[in-house]
């Protein structure tokens, strides 16, 4: 599969692979857990065809699931596989365990429409609830919440303006915190051939949504906030006194003009305090290096916790990107590097048992 031109999204860890592959005779370096068994999945887009290198965006390629399956200390297999749902346009792909394609379909329904890149379950209920937007639809977008079953059991549309991008959201025991930054459709963008036709949009302002999981879209607490955007949140959850907290990885912009995102990696962890009663939002940093993919304990997933895990960030670098464990109630912070030569996905916390401490895993 080559390429021209000198995008770093096309080459080291965000280059391509060209097949479909499953490999059984995995060396392992170290020691597997024998207690982490279980299937590590992970899907992002990798192009069968990429038209033009220079301008070529990391969010755009054909849908491809990973998986390594892992079993009494050992790693069985792993395998990557084509089709994967992809960002603003993707029906949900039921998979078996094998990682091999069952079917495309909008859950129990006969919908055929884009989902969502981060639907976050909810612990308690066992509930999917995810935001989803669509590159077809620019004046709505959906609040989704799958039951354990599989099937669909809320579907409300928000009405937006400009088609905005919203990559991710949050949920808190009562609310689905809902994203609305300035990067949203572009026409010119895609008369200008980007395949990818979203760009900051000065006109749109930034507002965070506070929607009550029962409630109806009239029923949004909107908080109007200064420019920025997020991809990722890292959680969110109530307080005693009404007041919503949510943690995520913030940017002063984002995909401005003609450039991709390289041009901005200067990003920060931040906490913001929502008040519905006040209609405020305090804003606090954590830390403010180049990070990015925050992640908790899921079992904690819209409720009150302590430990976040996020991974350095920067592209353009040869070095290998570390791990970070934030205290978020102490301000501590570990780092733990990889070794050379490794750059780190996106950290997902396993506890040691189910009733293990929250960074006990």
């Amino acid at each position: 599969m080559p390429h021209s031109g000198n995008n770093p999204l096309l080459r080291g860890p965000f280059a391509p692979v060209a097949c479909e592959t499953t490999e059984t005779a995995l060396r392992v370096t170290g020691h597997i857990p024998p207690t982490l068994n279980g299937l590590y999945a992970r899907i992002g887009p990798n192009p069968m065809r990429v038209d033009n290198p220079a301008t070529h965006h990391w969010f755009l390629g054909d849908g491809m699931v990973h998986g390594v399956r892992l079993r009494e200390g050992k790693a069985v297999w792993y395998r990557y596989r084509y089709w994967a749902l992809v960002e603003a346009g993707g029906m949900p792909v039921e998979l078996n365990d094998l990682l091999e394609t069952q079917r495309h379909a909008y859950f129990n329904t006969p919908l055929c429409r884009a989902f969502a890149a981060h639907p976050h379950r909810d612990p308690a209920t066992g509930e999917l609830h995810a935001i989803c937007y669509d590159v077809t639809v620019l004046h709505h977008i959906c609040y989704v919440v799958i039951a354990p079953d599989g099937t669909l059991r809320r579907d409300i549309a928000i009405p937006v303006r400009h088609g905005p991008m919203i990559h991710d959201c949050a949920l808190t025991a009562t609310y689905m915190v809902v994203l609305d930054f300035p990067i949203t459709f572009s026409m010119g963008a895609l008369l200008r051939g980007h395949a990818f036709p979203y760009q900051w949009n000065e006109r749109h302002g930034a507002r965070i949504g506070l929607l009550p999981r029962t409630g109806a879209a009239a029923d949004i607490v909107w908080f109007n906030v200064d420019p920025c955007f997020a991809f990722h949140a890292a959680n969110a959850y109530d307080q005693v006194d009404g007041r919503v907290i949510l943690d995520l990885i913030t940017y002063p912009s984002m995909f401005e003009g003609d450039r991709n995102g390289l041009e901005n990696t200067q990003s920060a962890f931040e906490r913001w305090q929502l008040s519905p009663s006040a209609g405020t939002v305090e804003r606090q940093i954590f830390s403010d290096f180049a990070q990015e993919f925050p992640r908790c304990d899921e079992r904690l997933t819209g409720r009150e916790y302590r430990y976040a895990n996020t991974i350095g960030l920067d592209i353009e670098a040869r070095t290998t990107q570390p791990l970070y464990r934030q205290d978020l109630r102490t301000g501590a912070i570990a780092r733990h590097v990889f070794g050379p030569h490794h750059a780190p996905a996106e950290a997902v916390f396993v506890p040691r048992q189910a009733d293990a401490a929250e960074d006990d895993g």
